[in-house]
């Protein structure tokens, strides 16, 4: 009879350990990963110059090391592009989204979905694909049309075809 009643408590005890798990709403996940060019030359990744994550510092090309420094994020819902080590917006400078030849930084978060800092970030899901601004026909491009490592990333009218130098995604974790 002992074991019966100790089997029972038992039971009960891992199935209200069980429910407990269950009790918490369900969230959708936020799209973390690398932001990677794809190039003849190599994938590089965006990465902050001089591994900086102050207001104001350039975005580059690098080579992918998988350094959290090299890792961003975009919530559900929302269109910023976030540095994950630094919570910071990546930015044109001067807000120039719709500016040939702006520079990509750093730069505090505006609200979720602003014009200057919301991004279409593409997943490595396809061959050729572009990060773009949301609101203009601006693509992540390689200053000078360069792909190689310290190169900065810049802003310029989207290639169609794609060139290299625009060929960019999310490879997510």
């Amino acid at each position: 009879m002992k074991n019966l009643a100790r089997s029972a408590a038992t039971l009960a005890a891992a199935f209200l350990a069980f429910a407990t798990l269950n009790v918490a709403p369900a969230q959708a996940a936020d799209t973390v990963g690398r932001v990677a060019n794809y190039s003849s030359s190599g994938t590089k990744c965006l990465t902050p110059e001089g591994n900086r994550t102050s207001n104001g510092t350039v975005l580059t090309f690098w080579d992918c090391t998988g350094s959290a420094l090299q890792t961003y994020y975009q919530e559900i819902g929302d269109d910023r592009l976030i540095h994950r080590a630094s919570g910071k917006c990546v930015t044109p400078k001067g807000n120039g989204y719709n500016t040939n030849g702006a520079v990509l930084t750093l730069w505090d978060c505006g609200a979720r979905n602003n014009t200057v800092q919301s991004i279409v970030m593409p997943s490595r899901g396809y061959y050729a694909s572009q990060a773009r601004m949301k609101y203009s026909d601006k693509c992540f491009t390689g200053y000078g049309n360069g792909t190689s490592n310290g190169t900065w990333v810049t802003l310029w009218t989207c290639g169609n075809p794609i060139p290299e130098t625009q060929n960019w995604g999310m490879t997510t974790f």
